[in-house]
């Protein structure tokens, strides 16, 4: 499920590139909170 999730969001950051990149970092730190 967090894999489905993590993959849908770096799909859109690549499909927005630059205005996503924050959202594509924000997704990570997210990633590493959750997993900790």
């Amino acid at each position: 499920m967090l894999v489905l999730l993590y993959n849908h969001c770096w799909c859109s950051a690549h499909i927005e590139t630059i205005s996503s990149l924050p959202h594509l970092y924000y997704n990570i730190f997210v990633l590493v909170v959750l997993l900790e």
